[in-house]
């Protein structure tokens, strides 16, 4: 600094740079001013973003284990139903929520050095996750040792590029041979989908470095060829040359492996066709399935909700794929034309409801499942966001448990019913169910539930799409 600068240097406190901040309007500053001013409502959020991470260490440190509990091996000491108050209070999943348990024990109890530089502002949220991105899978007993090789340089440094310079310091040290991590990191290979606006979808995959780059890489050769050929196209750009994008045949190209490996067999045949079947079109098809693209659509069911008025002709509203949101209605057309696995829910054009069927079995029918997880597409515990489809159903009020009002009084077994049913997954199903955890979720009204969680907050949910009550 200057003379002068260090004549008029003052302090940063949190309590300073939160007045300095208050008493400044972005829209009088410079262009100078503006980028200073940036970095310092920077220094402010990693200042909260610490003190927040150092309150979630402590509340996880008071939910010991209840009664009955076994704890995961990673933490004995933790009841794993921990995570379920911040769900309800960020309304988050329970990865989301565990996640910043683990994140904020390892800042505070296995990284020391970097949340200090947190906790002062020096270092932001977005190289902190880096960070600890790139010390996954490493004993914490280790880190603290590591901090000095990464730390100086964590500020000044692209958060990627911190990430695999701590994965890489962290390998150094790693006492466990990589081979044997890698065997026991196979085990959590997996598939996951996510919605994405516009009638489109992310599907990722978690797999080993090798298979994943080979995979990959095979598409982009096959997609490169395509594209080099013109293959077919959605349409030709101004300059004459077919409008997909790398990108588009890359994901074109992994949609022909798959339709061309679902639908059909090593002779090229379809296997849904009889061998009467098979040997009369053998010939005729015989081009079209060994050829690269296949307009079959994957054999698996599909929920698409669709009004009556907007069959008619009379309203524009987009059809609903489950889970996902609206999609075009042409998407709609074409699954009715090509596919045999799809469902359509044609609903009340002015309510938009279907009517529920009551049954007095603890097991919903099928029927009544399938509306129960329509109703309600995702888990109905606070906070979480897991398809219904892979969750429990679960009786809002007990079907074989009684449950008590305040005064004593028995409360009538629930029953099987589109009303009482609502998805839920095994987590939130255990917090609800087991009667350790402190936890009580009851019906207040129709589609309505209460829940009170061990720390006495109240929340009330609504079912489906029916107005809040508030």
């Amino acid at each position: 600094m200057t003379a002068e600068e260090q004549a008029n240097y003052i302090e940063w406190t949190p309590q300073r740079g939160t007045a300095a901040l208050a008493e400044l309007d972005p829209a009088d500053l410079t262009d100078e001013e503006l980028l200073n001013f940036i970095q310092a409502t920077e220094r402010q959020a990693a200042w909260s973003m610490a003190r927040q991470a150092a309150a979630i260490n402590e509340f996880a440190t008071r939910r010991p284990p209840v009664l009955g509990e076994e704890p995961s091996a990673k933490h004995p000491d933790r009841s794993r139903y921990a995570a379920a108050e911040l769900m309800a209070m960020f309304a988050i999943g329970s990865g989301a929520a565990e996640h910043l348990i683990t994140d904020a024990e390892l800042l505070i109890q296995h990284l020391p050095d970097t949340f200090a530089q947190f906790n002062d502002g020096s270092l932001d949220i977005r190289r902190v996750r880096a960070v600890i991105r790139g010390c996954e899978n490493t004993p914490p007993q280790i880190l603290h040792e590591l901090e000095t090789e990464f730390l100086n340089y964590a500020m000044s440094c692209n958060p990627n590029a911190l990430t695999r310079k701590v994965r890489g310091i962290a390998e150094r040290h790693n006492p466990e041979p990589i081979e044997q991590r890698h065997r026991r990191a196979r085990t959590s290979r997996d598939v996951w989908i996510s919605p994405l606006p516009d009638g489109m979808a992310y599907l990722g995959a978690r797999l080993p470095a090798t298979e994943a780059a080979l995979l990959f890489n095979s598409l982009e050769d096959w997609a490169k060829a395509a594209k080099s050929n013109g293959d077919d196209s959605h349409g030709f750009t101004p300059t004459g040359r077919p409008s997909r994008s790398l990108g588009e045949y890359r994901a074109d190209v992994l949609m022909d492996l798959l339709h061309q490996v679902l639908l059909h067999n090593s002779s090229g045949s379809h296997p849904e066709q009889s061998s009467a079947e098979q040997s009369d079109q053998a010939h005729s098809n015989r081009a079209q399935q060994c050829g690269p693209y296949f307009k079959n659509r994957i054999p698996a069911v599909l929920n698409i909700t669709v009004s009556a008025d907007r069959l008619l002709g009379t309203s524009a509203d987009p059809a609903t794929l489950e889970g996902f949101g609206p999609i075009p209605i042409d998407d709609e057309k074409e699954l009715a034309a090509t596919a045999k696995f799809w469902r359509r829910f044609l609903t009340d054009p002015d309510s938009g409801r279907i009517v529920s069927v009551g049954r007095k079995t603890r097991k919903p029918p099928k029927a009544m499942a399938r509306e129960v997880r329509f109703r309600d597409p995702v888990c109905t515990g606070i906070g979480c966001d897991r398809p219904a489809r892979s969750c429990e159903l679960d009786h809002t009020t007990p079907y074989h448990k009684f449950a008590y009002t305040d005064d004593g009084v028995i409360l009538p077994l629930g029953e099987t019913s589109i009303e009482n049913l609502r998805p839920r997954c095994p987590y939130c199903h255990h917090v609800k169910d087991d009667p350790h955890t402190g936890w009580t979720v009851e019906s207040v009204s129709p589609g309505v539930t209460r829940t009170v969680t061990p720390t006495g907050r109240v929340y009330l949910q609504t079912q489906g799409d029916m107005a809040p009550p508030f």
